[in-house]
């Protein structure tokens, strides 16, 4: 939960400053460029804390729920095989 919260406050804190330096003209809005150039890093942050703390929830629940050594053994599997499968999409 705390990983979670502090990626999300990162991002809007990140927004509202690079919201703060946008000025615009008649024609143009002037300083557009660097705040997508700044936030993108921002939101994949977020979303890895999201992540993250769905895990480490996930992970607490199956370490308390688990009786023997062989549940822990599957779920390291399955972690396993769930990032290999977010690093081929990411690809």
């Amino acid at each position: 939960m705390i990983l979670s919260v502090l990626g999300l406050l990162g991002t809007f804190s990140a927004l509202l400053i690079g919201l703060a330096d946008l000025r615009y003209t008649e024609k143009h809005v002037l300083g557009l460029f660097d705040l997508i150039n700044a936030l993108s890093g921002k939101f994949f942050t977020s979303v890895l804390a999201l992540g993250s703390g769905v895990l480490f929830v996930l992970a607490e629940r199956f370490f308390l729920a688990a009786n023997s050594s062989g549940s822990i053994l599957v779920f390291v599997g399955a972690l396993t095989m769930s990032f290999l499968v977010l690093g081929k999409s990411e690809s």
